[in-house]
């Protein structure tokens, strides 16, 4: 049998785990919204129209933060379209998608959807149709208390206290070809840094992310996006936006070097910005924020639906399977892991497309599989990331190519609890890893918790008829001599919580 074995000290660490890691993305595309978190004839529907159902999973969820109106559909997005009785707004198209607008679900609604499920509202500017004025009128709309046009509309729309959204995003992947409209570097970082300056003005406190890479790393290059980008607006914002997506479909990702690759991929992002401030000398470290993450099966689906225009109709419904856990899971470690400048993430898309809940039509809402790893670190993984020394076996990727270490995971210290959280995967496809956890400084005193989740079948998938994919209680973990030994299952996610003192 493979082994691993894993070392920490309390007094290494990565970073403290900000609560906004665990956030989800909210936007118009398929049946994301109309018909999954809004859906007024839906039997469970409440009184603003939303589903009973999806608001007691994203609360089981832990969802901390919600990022809204998008994502591609905010490049032509009018807020103003979005607010006051439903009655008098338009529908638009949402050009993005192919699909209709109807802002049934507006601005007013999604910050009353965010509050009934405990979560905090961000929200993204339009900078591709619009610009600095529309920052500026859409943070006075939300933030100011009143006396000045755009506060008194909150008011009269029945908000008196202001929105008090902190959290800005400067427009969304505003680099990618297919982004209707998107902007050159320099445009950008002009348009962005200026939208920031009024942000601040307005609403002392806020912080805002800039659009930065959106899939692929190229950084130093002087014609980059992102280095003409950072050059611009180092020091008016507080966060640079990446995003990222793993396939899937061809190779199980968690056991091909795609987790490794996205450590890398934030390691150079986090180096391409300190070259920046070294540059500038600006001692201030710009924090990371990865506010679209998750498994794509089919990326590059065909978004249209032939010549049709409407509002609704199911895009990208991947049904996720045990390995698309294992990768979920396996991205959520990774993020975790750079906790020193990874502040916020959110997983896309909060539900029915490509998302951890599917919401049927005029059924149940039910839990795919990545809704597990999710939910579970989101509940557990409080605190202090601590630093690995990992002395592992090791396996040949799936792919053919190099050497991975069989055991991938992350460490974490929730001093409040007196808990020392393990979340990792064993990426051997059909063996046991035998795993050793030594916590130098501490002292073990019991397993809390055992949960895993494996399949013998990698492509099993949920459904609404059953949620057979799930964690399940683990057996055989056991404190002997001062050290936590372990049997994981094959091609599994695991969490334990150990109690323990220190010293």
């Amino acid at each position: 049998m493979k082994k691993a074995l894993l070392t920490i000290h309390p007094a290494f660490t990565v970073g403290e785990i900000d609560p906004r890691m665990y956030g989800v993305f909210l936007e118009n595309i398929g049946r994301c919204i109309y018909g999954g978190v809004y859906d007024p004839e839906h039997p469970s529907a409440d009184e603003d129209g939303f589903r009973q159902d999806v608001i007691a999973l994203m609360r089981e969820m832990g969802c901390s933060c919600v990022r809204f109106p998008g994502g591609n559909a905010v490049s032509a997005y009018r807020w103003e379209d979005s607010v006051g009785p439903k009655e008098f707004r338009p529908t638009r198209l949402n050009v993005a998608f192919h699909s209709l607008e109807p802002h049934t679900f507006g601005l007013d609604e999604f910050v009353r959807w965010c509050r009934k499920i405990g979560a905090e509202p961000m929200l993204t500017f339009n900078l591709g149709t619009r610009g600095i004025e529309e920052a500026e009128a859409l943070t006075e709309y939300c933030n100011f208390p009143g006396g000045t046009p755009m506060s008194d509309w909150r008011r009269s729309h029945g908000a008196a206290e202001p929105y008090n959204i902190k959290t800005w995003f400067l427009g969304n992947e505003m680099s990618g070809r297919w982004q209707m409209p998107g902007r050159d570097a320099a445009d950008y970082a002009w348009v962005a840094r200026e939208s920031a300056k009024m942000v601040h003005a307005v609403s002392p406190g806020s912080e805002l992310a800039i659009c930065g890479l959106c899939g692929h790393f190229e950084l130093l290059a002087p014609e980059d996006w992102l280095y003409q980008v950072l050059t611009r607006s180092y020091g008016f914002v507080e966060y640079v936006s990446v995003h990222r997506y793993l396939n899937n479909r061809i190779t199980p990702a968690a056991f091909s070097p795609e987790l490794e690759e996205l450590d890398d991929y934030l390691a150079g992002v986090i180096a391409g910005c300190d070259y920046i401030a070294a540059r500038q000398g600006n001692p201030r470290k710009m924090k990371i924020c990865v506010d679209e993450w998750g498994v794509w099966r089919g990326i590059g689906t065909e978004l249209r639906n032939g010549d049709k225009w409407e509002c609704g109709a199911a895009k990208i419904e991947d049904s996720f399977s045990m390995s698309d856990a294992l990768l979920s899971g396996g991205m959520l470690i990774s993020l975790l892991s750079h906790s020193d400048r990874v502040k916020l993430a959110c997983i896309s898309e909060a539900v029915n497309a490509i998302a951890p809940i599917r919401a049927e039509k005029n059924g149940k809402a039910w839990r795919q599989t990545i809704w597990h790893p999710f939910a579970l670190t989101a509940r557990h993984a409080r605190g202090t990331v601590l630093r690995q020394q990992l002395d592992s076996d090791r396996f040949t990727a799936s792919d053919g190519g190099r050497e991975l270490p069989a055991y991938y995971g992350v460490t974490v210290w929730n001093r409040e609890k007196h808990e020392i959280v393990l979340i990792g995967l064993n990426r051997l496809m059909t063996e046991p890893l035998a795993l050793e956890f030594r916590a130098e400084g501490m002292r073990l005193e019991s397993v809390e918790e055992f949960q895993t989740m494996f399949h013998p079948d990698p492509e099993a998938v949920n459904s609404p008829e059953a949620e057979s994919v799930s964690p399940t209680a683990g057996v055989g973990a056991a404190i002997a001599q001062g050290r936590l030994t372990v049997e994981l299952p094959p091609a599994s996610w695991n969490l334990i919580r150990l109690k323990i003192t220190v010293g």
